[in-house]
């Protein structure tokens, strides 16, 4: 999944993710212009579907200007079962 973001300014930004998930397993890292800046982040049984619990990750270092913001998942986990939603930057 690909987004389109305008840093306004150089500095470092707080990005949060919403995930619901119903089971254990599974990683994803979040990319800006093709570099991991998050590092492997793990999926946490949230209890289902509709329960979702929000992942701060704090100091993503950006440039001033467009990027291109991707979310990668890195394993399916033993479940296969996540949602993932970008909900600021």
């Amino acid at each position: 999944m690909r987004y389109t973001i305008n840093a306004l300014a150089d500095g470092f930004y707080t990005l949060q993710v919403r995930i619901a998930s119903s089971g254990d397993g599974g990683a994803f890292h979040i990319e800006f212009d093709g570099v991991n800046k998050t590092g492997s982040l793990t999926n946490s049984n949230t209890g289902g579907w509709q329960t979702w619990r929000t992942v701060t990750i704090n100091n993503v270092g950006l440039t001033a200007g467009p990027h291109v913001m991707s979310l990668v998942m890195d394993s399916n986990g033993p479940t296969a079962r996540s949602a993932i939603s970008i909900i600021s930057c």
